[in-house]
């Protein structure tokens, strides 16, 4: 008799264990977050955890890495919905302030991971993780300058890492709990589009 899970059943577990363990390691921290506990919090003994993840560090990284999926994919979907360019980015940007709104462990995890690492905490290389996903960003935003929406001498590369930091900033500002307009994602989409400068 097979000791192996069926695939769909071993993917529920796996995700059940990744589900435990993003809020514990963005509340409790890697280091205070023990086997124990995770196991526990997903409720699978300690060498099913091992069996899918190896061991805490890569349960940690595991998590990180999907904390980041719901954020990328969010983003995705949005942009692909039909449009102009200015009405896709709103999208982009009220898909992830949502994310970021009912998902707050996750965005916690992230900067725990960005800005945590050392001490005993695995390393997770998320700029590279964010420069793959810039890579879709980059290309959309490629289209509006042919198209005609942005400014031809714009610099894409440039221009991602202004909305993605713009984004970043204003999810860990609501994550801290300061107050935001409800027209939030409208605002920063006017912002990035039309500037703050008086023309």
């Amino acid at each position: 008799m097979s000791s192996t899970l069926p695939s769909g059943e071993s993917s529920e577990i796996r995700q059940r264990i990744l589900n435990a363990a993003i809020p514990l390691f963005a509340r409790r921290g890697y280091g205070s977050a023990s086997v124990r506990e995770l196991s526990g919090a997903a409720g699978v003994t300690k060498p099913t955890l091992y069996y899918h993840f190896g061991n805490k560090e890569g349960l940690f990284v595991a998590a990180v890495e999907s904390a980041v999926d719901r954020f990328h994919q969010a983003v995705i979907d949005a942009i692909k919905m039909p449009g102009t360019l200015r009405e896709r980015l709103h999208y982009a940007i009220h898909a992830q302030t949502r994310t970021a709104r009912s998902n707050p462990d996750a965005f916690r995890l992230l900067l725990n991971a960005e800005y945590h690492s050392g001490a005993g905490q695995p390393r997770v290389d998320l700029m590279s993780i964010h420069v793959r996903n810039a890579q879709f960003l980059e290309a959309l935003l490629r289209e509006g300058i042919a198209s005609g929406e942005l400014k031809p001498d714009l610099d894409p590369g440039c221009a991602v890492i202004a909305f993605v930091g713009m984004i970043g900033t204003t999810c860990q500002a609501m994550l801290y709990g300061f107050e935001m307009p409800e027209n939030l994602p409208a605002r920063l989409t006017d912002i990035f589009f039309d500037g703050v400068g008086n023309p």
